[in-house]
């Protein structure tokens, strides 16, 4: 447990214990230890980290608890709680700092809580700048709690789950905030985009909706719908740059989900049509690949290393010529069976798109009925409706 030094400030406040996820944050784990000093308890779950993180956060917590590594931050919280003792817990990824008013209102808060749960505004940096007018302002985290009244889903994004009613949204005109640190420039925006959206278990779009059936029109919708949630002052400007790597983040996703969808795999596909081609050029030579003297140039400064000898030999056998052809011939039916599929899927669905929207307003209307003081007959008809539409 923490010393006298860093036990709360004010008396009477209830403990509460801090647990900062981390990976590979070595620039910005003290600042987002320093600032949890306060608290009673602070539990660095480190997901084996390969920089100077933990040595850059040593003698800022009390207990250090190494995990696995794993993509996200995402997938760890839930663990991450058990680790805490008292019944607070503030919960931070290693690129979200509290600043000074967050520390002065939690502290103040702890002598009377008025709720289970709090939403702290987060401030995102994107591009190394934060700006009240881009689409990310305000929104608030649920990060501060009583053990219990939240869980987090281990899906990327899949945020958390408790009852909304008992949330205390804290006010962004306190100056409370978590800063989110996260994107330094639009090339570590991209990077984190492909590896989220790499991920199996995340939330991903509807691919149901018919929006997201077209790619072009998916790709327009989220783009507006980002520069809508704006405010953006002239073409060109920051609140639009956002705005565009948020929407991008999108399409990439409904892109990969196409991938998923059709049963892609590009990197079987490159080897199966790499060994044909191979069988078919050496066929082409007559069966065999001469043995050339393979020799070897270091211009690194002897920082290279020889590659290993080549093979002395290789003959052409028909059988694998036609192994190679037959993998290729898979892979690619494979790709042509997950076609059809989606197509089906894709007519089937403009079929049924209007057979349910009829079925959705004779529900709506039948509800409004259920409210009005209107003649029995009419609500016997709708029914009778209602009843064979769903049929």
């Amino acid at each position: 447990m923490s010393s006298a030094a860093t036990q709360p400030l004010k008396e009477g406040c209830l403990p509460i214990s801090a647990v900062v996820i981390s990976y590979n944050r070595d620039k910005l784990i003290a600042a987002v230890l320093q600032a949890v000093q306060f608290c009673d308890e602070i539990i660095l779950v480190d997901k084996s980290s390969t920089d100077a993180t933990r040595d850059n956060a040593a003698g800022l917590y009390d207990r250090l608890v190494q995990v696995p590594w794993t993509p996200t931050a995402d997938d760890t919280r839930s663990r991450a709680i058990q680790f805490a003792t008292h019944d607070w817990v503030i919960m931070l990824d290693d690129d979200e700092i509290l600043n000074p008013e967050a520390v002065a209102w939690i502290k103040e808060e702890m002598k009377a809580p008025r709720a289970n749960v709090y939403g702290l505004p987060l401030k995102h940096y994107i591009a190394g700048i934060f700006d009240p007018n881009a689409y990310y302002w305000p929104e608030r985290h649920t990060r501060f709690f009583r053990k219990g009244e939240v869980s987090f889903a281990g899906v990327i994004h899949g945020g958390f789950s408790t009852n909304m009613d008992k949330v205390f949204w804290i006010d962004t005109e306190t100056g409370v905030a978590m800063e989110h640190l996260s994107h330094p420039s639009v090339g570590t925006w991209i990077e984190k985009t492909n590896r989220y959206t790499s991920c199996k278990d995340r939330n991903h779009p509807d691919v149901a909706d018919p929006h997201a059936q077209d790619l072009v029109a998916f790709a327009k919708e989220r783009l507006d719908f980002w520069v809508k949630r704006s405010h953006v002052q002239v073409p060109g400007d920051y609140p639009q740059l956002a705005a565009v790597l948020r929407g991008l983040y999108d399409i990439i996703d409904r892109l990969k989900v196409w991938e998923e969808d059709h049963g892609i795999s590009g990197a079987d596909m490159f080897a199966a049509r790499a060994e044909e081609l191979t069988q078919a050029n050496i066929q082409a030579r007559g069966g065999v690949t001469p043995v050339r003297d393979g020799q070897f140039v270091d211009e690194t400064g002897g920082a290279a290393k020889a590659p290993a000898a080549a093979p002395v030999k290789q003959d052409l056998s028909d059988a694998k010529v036609l192994q190679a052809k037959l993998n290729h011939a898979q892979a690619r039916l494979h790709y042509l069976e997950c076609e059809n599929r989606f197509y089906r899927n894709a007519i089937l669905w403009r079929i049924l798109s209007p057979v349910k929207g009829v079925i959705f307003i004779l529900k709506a209307l039948n509800r409004l009925l259920s409210k009005l003081p209107l003649v029995g007959r009419a609500k016997t008809l709708l029914k009778r409706l209602l009843s064979r539409g769903v049929k």
